[in-house]
């Protein structure tokens, strides 16, 4: 179709356009993530992780990582008993702001911990932390599901995935049910009567939906990290 063709004016080239400036912001946004990730000034904690880990709030959150995201574990697999298999970087406050509501100003830091596949690293799982300014941080108060609640899963690839990280959810596991058929319903059948177990996990971590508003607002804030630490990855 030619620039003048009534074919390319009824295609909707805008779609293209925008199509375009899309994939674009995301290239720059992946760029820049990976940049700042390597280049950020950072604490690097080492933690013993698997099997009788360190820190037993980290163990069952890399339990669920590797149950919902691909298999991604928080260790080599040849290393499962090593004593410092969890790498951990902690950067450098990006944010400090005062607020009418608190008696001290709060920072913003953003935490990664490394991600594999097998023996293969599988890129990282970063989460960013809300505290007190100067607050000092280790192992013990990461704050993970409590002030460090909202991130991403950033693939090898560079795919970014927001995540959500929530502590004392009530859960529902159904074991078995007890179906008749029912033609009125949707799906041509009716449940009698089900066994299943309530519980309450002591941390979870879910994929945050495009439609949820809080999609955009985590690749908002990694965009506000990229912009403190790799102002050239910054999307646009």
């Amino acid at each position: 179709m030619g620039p003048k063709s009534g074919l390319t004016k009824e295609s909707s080239p805008d779609s293209v356009f925008n199509r375009y400036l899309g994939e674009e912001l995301r290239t720059n946004r992946q760029e820049g993530l990976q940049r700042a990730i390597e280049e950020c000034p950072h604490q690097d904690m080492y933690l013993r992780s698997g099997h009788a880990g360190d820190v037993e709030e980290i163990d069952r959150l890399g339990h669920l990582v590797s149950y919902r995201f691909a298999d991604r574990i928080f260790y080599k697999s040849k290393e499962p008993y090593s004593d410092n298999n969890t790498h951990i970087q902690i950067f450098e406050p990006y944010d400090v702001h005062s607020s009418e509501d608190a008696p001290v100003e709060l920072e913003t830091r953003a935490v990664a911990i490394d991600l594999y596949h097998g023996d293969d690293p599988a890129g990282h799982l970063i989460v960013f932390r809300l505290g007190y300014s100067g607050e000092p941080i280790g192992k013990n108060n990461l704050s993970l599901g409590d002030t460090a609640r909202f991130g991403a899963i950033v693939n090898e690839d560079g795919h970014i995935q927001p995540i959500v990280i929530d502590k004392n959810v009530e859960k529902t596991v159904v074991h078995s049910q007890l179906t008749r058929e029912d033609p009125t319903s949707e799906n041509g059948e009716r449940v009698d009567a089900e066994l299943k177990t309530n519980f309450t996990a002591d941390i979870d971590i879910s994929a945050i939906d495009e439609s949820d508003d809080l999609h955009e607002a985590v690749l908002a804030e990694i965009d506000r990290f990229i912009e403190a630490c790799a102002p050239e990855g910054a999307a646009q």
